[in-house]
C-alpha cells in the first residue's frame, strides 16, 4: 500500500493557498493530525496487529496508540482464534504501579474447587457410571473454551481469565495513527480527505470568513470522506463469490 505523510498533507495545503513561507506550518499540522484521528475513529483506515505477552496477573498492557479493539484472540495453527467478552470477570489487580505483588484477595480464581461455565454455573466433573464424558449436555451454547477478556480502562490493560491457552495475545485494534515519535503513515487514498479537512478547519477558525464559505469547505470534506469510505468498502469478484457461497448449504438428494 502506498503511503503519504503529514508533512506532505501540510505542504499541499500551503501550496494550494500560495503561501510563500512556512509560518502556518504548525497550525496546519495540528489540523491534519486531528483529521487523521477523525478518519481512524470513524473510517478505520489504520488497523494494527500486536502480539503481546501476558503479564503475571493475566493481563496485557495496551499500546500507546490504542483506540478500540477489533479482534482479541490467540494464534492456533496459524489462525487467530478469538476469545469471548465477559464484563463480570474480576480485575486481577495484584500488582502495584511499581510491579510489586499485592496480597491476593481471591486465591481461588486460578484454581477453583469447582469448574465453572461463564463463571456463574458450577458443575462437578462430568462422569457417568465411573466413566469420564467428554461433553456436558443441557447447558446450552455461548461458552468460549479458549477464555474470556475484560477491559480495564483505569490501568490501560485488558484482563484475561485463567484458562487462556497461550502466553501471548493477538490484539487487532484501531490505532489513532500517530506514532510515538509524532509521525504518521497515511494511506495515499486518504490524502485528499485530509487536505479538505485542513482547509475546512482553517476557515472555521478564521475571523471574518463568510458562513457560506465555511459550509462549502465542510461539504468538500464530507464528499472526500465519503469517497474514502466507499474506497475502503470495495471488494474483488472472488471476495464476493466467497461471501455468496458461504450462504449455500448442500442438502441430501435423492
Amino acid at each position: 500500500m502506498k503511503l503519504s505523510t503529514l508533512d506532505y498533507i501540510v505542504r499541499t495545503v500551503i501550496s494550494s493557498l500560495r503561501e510563500s513561507t512556512l509560518r502556518n506550518y504548525q497550525r496546519y499540522l495540528q489540523f491534519a493530525i486531528r483529521g487523521f484521528r477523525e478518519l481512524n475513529l470513524h473510517n478505520s483506515t489504520h488497523t494494527r496487529i500486536a502480539y503481546i505477552q501476558l503479564l503475571d496477573n493475566k493481563a496485557i498492557d495496551l499500546p500507546a496508540d490504542y483506540v478500540k479493539y477489533t479482534k482479541i484472540g490467540v494464534c492456533v495453527n496459524g489462525r487467530i482464534i478469538t476469545l469471548g467478552l465477559d464484563n463480570s470477570l474480576c480485575l486481577n489487580d495484584n500488582y502495584s504501579e511499581c510491579g510489586d505483588p499485592l496480597p491476593i484477595a481471591m486465591n481461588n480464581i486460578e484454581n477453583p474447587d469447582y469448574q465453572f461455565f461463564n463463571y456463574t454455573t458450577a458443575f462437578l466433573g462430568h462422569y457417568h457410571n465411573g466413566q469420564f464424558n467428554q461433553g456436558v449436555f443441557g447447558l446450552g451454547g455461548g461458552f468460549n473454551s479458549r477464555g474470556y477478556y475484560r477491559e480495564n480502562p483505569e490501568k490501560n490493560q485488558i484482563q484475561f481469565s485463567s484458562e487462556v491457552p497461550s502466553t501471548h495475545i493477538v490484539l487487532e485494534y484501531i490505532s489513532d495513527g500517530i506514532n510515538t515519535d509524532g509521525t504518521a503513515s497515511i494511506p495515499i487514498q486518504a490524502s485528499e480527505a485530509l487536505v479538505a479537512f485542513v482547509h475546512w478547519k482553517r476557515q472555521e477558525y478564521m475571523r471574518g470568513v463568510d458562513k457560506g464559505q465555511i459550509n462549502y469547505a465542510r461539504e468538500m470534506w464530507v464528499i472526500e470522506y465519503n469517497k474514502l469510505k466507499h474506497f475502503n468498502l470495495m471488494f474483488t469478484v472472488e471476495e464476493y463469490l466467497d461471501s455468496y457461497r458461504r450462504q449455500i448449504d448442500a442438502l441430501p438428494k435423492r
